[in-house]
């Protein structure tokens, strides 16, 4: 059995979940989402300086990338300023932060945690009005979200996470909490609004595959296995980090994207992610300045980084090895060897593995394209099986 039939049965068997669990995870949210959009229509609430716009669907659950089973859904609602007068405006000075900004009216700078306690109140009289409300339980985290945490069905669970959000010149803000950020008067960190991108993202992953292209799976096989072994080192690591690989995988031209490539495509995202690791830093893909890598432990980089390499050397030893012992064989099936020819542009992982001891190394992240050594020098990457690579990553 060859890699890319062994990922393709991997994401059948793991990443994915029957149309009949989506569609009642989805008949759910949609009862939510309307008794939502009744209460801010008919109900009187105290004067605010804004108004309720539509809510949005965002996340992995509206963009094809959620794994495993339904039980997580991202809503976003958009809070449009009554007055004219709002400007966003770039902080200066120690309160320059990339990603962060200020909205304010002449002196008056509109509060994140006001807002976020407002709409809190209401979600909660929200939540009091529906029938079996002891089967929802609305939770405040730190993030910008409100999370409505739901039991269903037979004993089944769900979490919606519902961010409110300024939209203010075609551009939203949401409540995340400045790092800097205390309750001090004279502090002005915690009046910072955060810029999300979100909308944004969900146009590329929406168009990002054609059809029997695996972008997409490619993404959900790496995010299946980081879910399925709690002790695996891409523990430490976010959806949305490896959800930004791709996105800066997608701009690359690394060769076809069609199903019978997912094995050049799956070892590209793997390369991409260690690019990142090896830099110590992942530049947000809409705002270079912000790191995702920030508030990442330093020792589990590394640890994530040496286990990611360790994988694709001896993977690698393990297809030198295989070539010498199929070296007589026939020549491989006509769909791989033109997928072969197609990829003129994958990354070099001893490219990718010298970058940690090359100071003046260019990252391939700033190019449009990186080496080819690592498919065309080892011969039969269509051939070799995936037993020790998966297994690796899914057994830990």
């Amino acid at each position: 059995m060859v890699l890319s039939v062994e990922l393709i049965e991997y994401y059948k068997k793991h990443a994915t979940f029957s149309n009949q669990e989506n569609e009642k995870a989805n008949q759910i949210v949609e009862r939510i989402e309307n008794i939502i959009k009744h209460f801010l229509k008919r109900t009187k609430l105290e004067e605010l300086p804004y108004t309720f716009g539509n809510l949005l669907h965002q996340g992995s659950s509206y963009e094809g990338l959620k794994v495993i089973k339904p039980d997580e859904f991202d809503l976003m609602l958009p809070l449009k300023l009554n007055e004219p007068d709002w400007e966003i405006k770039k902080p200066h000075g120690p309160y320059e932060t990339p990603g962060y900004f200020f909205i304010k009216k002449k002196r008056i700078y509109l509060n994140p945690k006001e807002i976020k306690q407002t709409f809190q109140s209401i979600l909660q009289k929200v939540i009091n009005r529906i029938q079996q409300r002891n089967t929802i339980t609305l939770r405040a985290s730190s993030g910008p979200a409100l999370t409505l945490n739901i039991c269903y069905a037979d004993n089944l669970k769900m979490c919606i996470d519902i961010v409110p959000a300024i939209s203010l010149n075609g551009r939203l803000f949401v409540t995340k909490r400045h790092p800097n950020a205390t309750d001090k008067k004279q502090d002005l960190y915690h009046k910072m609004w955060r810029e999300s991108f979100s909308e944004k993202e969900k146009q590329i992953v929406k168009n990002m595959d054609s059809f029997n292209e695996c972008r997409k799976k490619c993404l959900k096989i790496l995010k299946t296995i980081r879910i399925v072994n709690p002790c695996t080192q891409l523990r430490c690591l976010s959806s949305y980090q490896l959800k930004t690989c791709m996105l800066y995988l997608n701009k690359r031209d690394v060769g076809p994207w069609n199903e019978a490539c997912i094995d050049k495509r799956f070892m590209d995202l793997l390369l991409i992610l260690i690019e990142f690791l090896n830099r110590e830093s992942m530049e947000n893909f809409f705002e270079p300045g912000i790191d995702l890598f920030a508030e990442l432990d330093y020792k589990a980089i590394q640890d994530t980084k040496v286990w990611l390499n360790n994988a694709i050397i001896e993977d690698s030893l393990c297809r030198v090895q295989q070539s010498e012992s199929e070296s007589s064989g026939g020549p491989e099936d006509s769909e791989s060897n033109s997928c072969d020819e197609a990829t003129n542009s994958s990354v070099s992982s001893e490219d990718v593995l010298n970058e940690e001891m090359d100071d003046e190394a260019q990252p391939l992240i700033n190019s449009p394209t990186g080496g080819n050594a690592f498919i065309h020098n080892c011969v039969v990457f269509i051939t070799f099986r995936a037993s020790f690579f998966i297994a690796q990553m899914y057994l830990g």
